[in-house]
C-alpha cells in the first residue's frame, strides 16, 4: 500500500513538472524546443510503460484543459498514450534503447502521427506541415537523445531508482 502511494505521489510530481515545462520553449518560432519530455523519460525509467501511459494521457488532458486554444481531439490523447508506453521501455536503459525510444517518440509519434492528426483535424495539407516541422524534429531528436542519455546514465538518478525499489 505504501509503495503504491509513493508511486502515485512520484507520478503526480513528475506530472506537475511536465505541465510546467510544457509552457516553456526555447528557440526561434520555427524550431521551438520544449523540455517537457524530461519528466516523461524519468517516469518511464522509474515506473514503466503502463503508469507512464496513464500519466501522459492525464497530462495531455490537463494541459489541453488549462492552456489550449484549439479543439480537443482524442487522437492526440492516443498519441500521448503511445508516447508514454514507448518511454516506459526506458526502464532498462541502454544507449541503443535510449536512441531507439527517442526515434520512435520524436520521429514516429510526434513528427508523423501528430502531424497527420493536425492535418486531419484542422484540414491543413500534410506535405506543408511535414516540411515545416522537419527542422524542429531534427533538432528535437538530437537534444532529446543527448539529455535522455545524460539523465538515465547519471549515477544519482540510478541510485534514486534503486532506493525506490
Amino acid at each position: 500500500m505504501i509503495k503504491e502511494s509513493k508511486k502515485i505521489a512520484g507520478l503526480a510530481v513528475l506530472l506537475a513538472i511536465h505541465i510546467l515545462l510544457s509552457r516553456i520553449a526555447i528557440g526561434p518560432d520555427f524550431a521551438k524546443i520544449s523540455l517537457a519530455f524530461i519528466p516523461l523519460v524519468i517516469a518511464g525509467y522509474f515506473y514503466g510503460s503502463v503508469a507512464n501511459m496513464f500519466m501522459c494521457m492525464l497530462a495531455n488532458i490537463i494541459v489541453f484543459t488549462i492552456f489550449s486554444t484549439g479543439t480537443f481531439s482524442p487522437f492526440f490523447l492516443f498519441s500521448a498514450a503511445l508516447a508514454g508506453l514507448v518511454y516506459g521501455l526506458l526502464q532498462k536503459p541502454t544507449i541503443t534503447r535510449i536512441i531507439l525510444v527517442n526515434l520512435v517518440v520524436v520521429v514516429g509519434i510526434s513528427f508523423f502521427l501528430n502531424t497527420a492528426i493536425i492535418s486531419f483535424s484542422y484540414h491543413v495539407p500534410l506535405e506543408g506541415l511535414l516540411l515545416s516541422r522537419a527542422i524542429r524534429t531534427t533538432i528535437t531528436l538530437v537534444i532529446q537523445i543527448a539529455i535522455s542519455i545524460t539523465l538515465l546514465k547519471n549515477s544519482a538518478i540510478q541510485q534514486f531508482k534503486n532506493k525506490m525499489n
